[in-house]
């Protein structure tokens, strides 16, 4: 994952650790401003913004989440695909 969006993602999963789930879900908006989205960060991104969601009692937010990461990629082989794409 590249530095720019593995950092609000990070802060994003601790703050759900915390339970300090409004700046999680803010964590997880800056995340998802960051441009050029990588199947593998939409995959990570999705089901972070779920987990929040979720706890949050957001249901149908969760549920549009995980259905789009459902829908992210046709097979397992095609993300990591992606991931070794992705220069270092």
């Amino acid at each position: 994952m590249r530095p720019q969006f593995a950092t609000p993602l990070q802060a994003a999963q601790t703050a759900l650790r915390e339970e300090r789930l409004d700046e999680a879900m803010v964590r997880v908006e800056a995340a998802a401003a960051v441009p050029d989205l990588t199947a593998f960060e939409r995959l990570a991104l999705e089901r972070t913004r779920a987990a929040v969601a979720f706890r949050q009692g957001r249901f149908g937010v969760a549920a549009a989440a995980l259905l789009g990461r459902a829908t992210a990629f046709t097979t397992p082989d095609q993300c990591a695909q992606q991931r070794r794409a992705r220069p270092p």
